[in-house]
């Protein structure tokens, strides 16, 4: 008997050892949550976004559905997913988004506080940041309330409640978030230009030229090489008239939209003059008209770039036809929007498409047809899908960026909302 006591009381010592202590009130994270509760009874609670602040009904009836419990911290502080959602929204200018746009200075700031009405505040603001980001990769950062954009694409209806919940039950918020990006891989590709870029520009090797001021042939080498138009091993070459330089000087023109000569005429020192900078907040800018690409395109659908006068025609979800359309007044009021391609007229030499547009009606007075002369002739199938665009810097499927002069001066309009030039 004596020795069943001792051995009953070395099993429940050891027990004790083995076994976690027991839950404590704030595991519950009651605290936090009737801080929560207070904040939506008074109407106080704000998500740092006027957006999602507008659908409060649908954020209070998720936090409702969880009893008001916190979704990204604890009572005694924020979760490890809060700390990496903070570092995934300050990394959001990998989209072309300001980490600004998500209150990131002062999440940062109460990631250390282990006060409840501030972790209160701290659960809000990440929610509000979390539907925000989402909802600016599914459909742009700049809606069709913004005319001076020139984006007419009807929004995709994006539910708080449910983004949230996704995103609260994530094991990943990366992954997650990229559920809702542009499944074009060309958005990918530029992307990774955009990375490219960003780090010559910080290597600072790129030439400094100015139009009408003088340079060297190194420079021109030097920069061909960056811009990958002249190959590493060409790095030889000496002149202007080598073989190798004229080659690249012609990549470099086709790529930007230039008349292919070979030469260093005024145009190609133009585009060569541009710096790094630039040509990263053109590439920022088109990320952006990327998102308003919102639904998927079908499998035949008509591509219509407005910015190089351009038409790709993809049928069973191939390239079946690439073609130019003819430059006119008329084009200088459409903005980007989906359409369906009615009718086409074909000839022997050029073909008439005839589009119905269907803009966001916030979007306010918009044309809703639009006519274009296409050479060469191709042979479409109406009705067909129609995605109307504005495009001046993209990336083909082997890699090479390409951009377009923007002859109707839409980037700067994009760029300033997006407040790249802060």
């Amino acid at each position: 008997m004596e020795f069943l006591q001792i051995l009953s009381g070395a099993l429940l010592a050891l027990a004790l050892v083995i076994l976690p202590p027991a839950p404590a009130e704030a595991t519950d994270n009651e605290i936090v949550a009737a801080e929560l509760l207070k904040l939506f009874d008074a109407g106080k609670a704000d998500t740092g976004s006027s957006d999602v602040n507008s659908k409060m009904a649908v954020v209070r009836d998720y936090y409702a559905s969880r009893n008001f419990k916190p979704i990204w911290v604890r009572d005694n502080g924020p979760k490890s997913k809060a700390k990496a959602l903070l570092k995934e929204l300050s990394i959001s200018s990998v989209h072309g988004l300001s980490p600004q746009f998500y209150n990131t200075d002062e999440i940062a700031g109460l990631m250390e506080s282990t006060r409840p009405e501030e972790l209160a505040r701290l659960d809000m603001l990440l929610s509000g940041a979390v539907v925000e980001f989402g909802q600016d990769l599914r459909n742009g950062r700049i809606g069709p309330a913004h005319p001076e954009a020139r984006n007419a694409v009807v929004p995709v209806e994006f539910d708080p409640g449910s983004y949230l919940e996704g995103a609260a039950d994530a094991g990943n918020f990366r992954n997650y978030a990229s559920g809702f990006l542009n499944a074009d891989d060309r958005y990918v590709r530029l992307i990774a230009k955009l990375s490219e870029l960003q780090r010559i520009d910080i290597s600072g090797r790129w030439p400094k030229l100015a139009v009408g001021a003088p340079y060297t042939f190194d420079q021109i080498r030097d920069l061909l090489v960056l811009t990958g138009d002249l190959p590493p091993e060409d790095f030889s070459v000496s002149a202007f008239t080598d073989k190798g330089t004229r080659t690249a000087i012609r990549l470099f023109q086709k790529r930007h939209s230039i008349a292919v000569t070979g030469e260093m005429d005024d145009a190609t020192l133009a585009a060569m003059a541009v710096p790094p900078s630039r040509r990263i907040s053109q590439i920022l800018v088109n990320l952006e008209r990327r998102r308003w690409q919102n639904v998927p395109l079908g499998d035949d659908h008509l591509y219509v770039n407005l910015a190089d006068h351009t038409v790709r025609l993809t049928m069973d979800g191939r390239t079946a036809s690439f073609a130019e359309f003819e430059d006119s007044a008329s084009l200088r009021d459409i903005p980007t929007s989906y359409g369906v391609l009615e009718a086409f007229e074909e000839g022997d030499k050029q073909t008439v498409a005839k589009i119905r547009l269907d803009p966001a009606p916030q979007y306010g007075k918009a044309p809703t047809s639009l006519e274009l002369k296409i050479t060469p002739a191709i042979t479409m199938k109406a009705p067909m899908q129609v995605f109307v665009t504005y495009i001046t810097a993209w990336v083909s499927s082997s890699g090479q960026l390409y951009f377009a002069n923007d002859a109707e001066n839409r980037d700067k309009a994009v760029a300033a909302l997006l407040k790249l030039d802060q």
